[in-house]
């Protein structure tokens, strides 16, 4: 009968079971992954209260076992949904999970940078040198070091937070908070921060939930022209226009960077540790003291460390005959150290003449290793 419900044919006559399963291999990311991140959600906001590092198998295993049971819920959904629209609307619910969840854990992170609780000043840390520290107390420090900083960091996860808890705001607030969880995800896996396996799960879930509104951001900056084809010459120099923009600062930063050696590290570049020296007194008269390190940077400036203070001076390194010489130490252009510099592995012997009088110094690199 036309217009009627169908109830004969081939299909009819299958098991619910079979066809369920023919639509998630059909479209396995529209119907598996909101069930898959809202199982994750649901493990992880539990497993996250417990305040130790989950960067572990054990962690993995956990929240890998949450997908498990959302992947099971998406399969019991679609066996039992009635009509198409109860299977979308079983999505909207494990979707409303993930962004709901997504906020829950947003707004408690940036609350505690808002407050100053994640970053708070531990002295001990502010006391040690960067190159005693690891990487994760370099960048806890460098975070800590201001208030401003992480507060607005803070004020976006939580701003971002709030827009996630509405539907109509949730691709602006999934947008905006990309940003910030990719620096941090970013951050805990180039510093070493025990907290990558939450960060890159977050940053998932949000990245999912953009996905999903892929045709709304294509049509929002690829929208449908209204014109006729430009001609192939305005073609032309539009694509010039774009080049330039993008090669002219890129080939300025790449002239300069090899002006300053940034592709290349000397032999002595560095931190050294003094062992002993000789002949050295009387240089510097307005920091008298023993030389404990000397620091040669890229291009011909150097420091000297003398109890608290550095001493600037200019460094003119020869490298095929292991020439050296340090001049305008402490800005007076009378003090000049030129001499000859033997290197074995991690040390240098550097030794010369001072005004006509011998001098030698011993070193040990410190950095790089």
């Amino acid at each position: 009968m036309p217009g009627g419900r169908r109830t004969c044919g081939p299909s009819a006559r299958l098991p619910s079971t079979w066809l369920m399963t023919q639509a998630v291999r059909a479209n396995p990311l529209v119907n598996l992954a909101p069930f898959a991140f809202a199982g994750v959600a649901l493990f992880g906001i539990v497993l996250d209260e417990i305040d130790a590092p989950h960067d572990n198998a054990q962690g993995i295993s956990i929240l890998g076992a949450g997908a498990a049971v959302g992947i099971l819920a998406a399969f019991a959904s679609a066996r039992w949904a009635a009509t198409d629209d109860g299977a979308a609307r079983s999505r909207r619910v494990a979707w409303d999970v993930v962004r709901l969840v997504l906020a829950f854990e947003m707004v408690r992170y940036g609350m505690a940078k808002i407050v100053g609780m994640q970053f708070y000043p531990q002295y001990w840390r502010l006391d040690l040198r960067p190159s005693e520290m690891t990487r994760m107390s370099l960048a806890w420090v460098f975070f800590g070091r201001t208030y401003g900083y992480p507060a607005i960091g803070g004020v976006i996860e939580v701003a971002s937070g709030v827009l996630l808890c509405f539907r109509r705001t949730t691709l602006l607030g999934a947008c905006v908070l990309a940003t910030a969880l990719t620096q941090v995800v970013l951050v805990n896996f180039f510093y070493d921060v025990n907290v990558k396996l939450f960060a890159s799960v977050y940053l998932a879930m949000d990245l999912a939930l953009i996905a999903r509104d892929a045709p709304r951001l294509r049509a929002f900056f690829l929208p449908p022209s209204q014109h006729e084809p430009s001609g192939r010459r305005t073609r032309v120099l539009r694509t010039l226009l774009v080049a330039l923009v993008l090669a002219l600062p890129t080939a300025e930063i790449l002239r300069d960077a090899v002006r300053y050696g940034v592709f290349h590290r000397g032999v002595l570049e560095g931190m050294w540790n003094v062992d002993g020296s000789d002949g050295l007194d009387g240089l510097l008269p307005e920091t008298p003291g023993p030389w404990e390190r000397i620091y040669f940077e890229k291009g011909d400036v150097g420091f000297v460390r003398v109890g608290k203070k550095r001493v600037p001076f200019r460094a003119a390194v020869v490298e095929p005959g292991h020439m050296l010489r340090l001049s305008n130490l402490g800005g007076r252009a009378s003090s000049i150290l030129d001499g000859t510099f033997v290197t074995e592995h991690d040390r240098v012997h550097f030794e010369g003449s001072r005004e006509g009088q011998p001098f030698s110094i011993d070193m040990t690199r410190e950095l790089p290793r």
